[in-house]
């Protein structure tokens, strides 16, 4: 259950109330708990709501009511991949990366990649982890990962950190190097139990 505790000096404005009440709407309804975008515009506000200011509260209210109603909205996020199908479309490093973050509250998440893309000067934290495994399908489409870049001491490090068994991994080569002292560390999946194919491993894995 989530519980949001607003603490102010003044009454909170209109827009806030709206926002509000729009946000219990989403609490109430478990249709929009199961639609993966009304739950990633919801954890959003969550995450930011004490800095909203009233225009923010108004077009947050208006874009989590649109993903309610199953209808496409602006991410608001500029790294953000459009979808097709409810698959992700990525072409950028910046949009490897959102849906890398994008996968630790939403781990079914699928995309594909539509070119060859770099990580350089990207900090990466892997794909799926053992309390959150990734759970969609990833397809390279043939293309290129490059610049993968990981100094860690943890485990599970590489590209995806740990995939579960209804996951799929096909058509990528990924390059670049992974440093880390922990256990399972790899350049494309540290630990797997899904069915994966058509994957080349160019990183320098130490």
């Amino acid at each position: 259950i989530d519980v949001l505790i607003i603490t102010v000096g003044d009454m909170p404005s209109e827009s806030i109330f709206d926002l509000v009440r729009v946000m219990a709407a989403y609490s109430d309804s478990a249709d929009a708990k199961h639609n993966e975008t009304a739950a990633a515009v919801y954890q959003e506000i969550i995450n930011t709501f004490i800095t909203l200011s009233d225009e923010d509260a108004a077009a947050s209210a208006e874009r989590l009511n649109a993903a309610m109603k199953g209808e496409e909205i602006d991410s608001g996020d500029p790294n953000a991949p459009e979808q097709t199908d409810g698959v992700y479309q990525i072409s950028t490093g910046g949009e490897l990366k959102w849906f890398a973050d994008h996968t630790r509250e939403n781990p079914s998440a699928s995309a594909v990649l539509t070119a060859d893309v770099s990580l350089s000067g990207i900090a990466w934290t892997p794909i799926g982890s053992p309390d959150t495994p990734y759970a969609g399908s990833f397809d390279g489409c043939g293309h290129k990962i490059s610049n993968l870049s990981i100094s860690a001491t943890g485990d599970y490090q590489a590209l995806f950190g740990y995939v579960g068994s209804g996951a799929s991994v096909a058509n990528l080569t990924v390059s670049g190097s992974v440093d880390a002292g922990g256990n399972y560390t790899a350049g494309i999946i540290a630990y797997c139990e899904a069915d994966v194919s058509n994957l080349h491993n160019r990183c320098k894995v130490t």
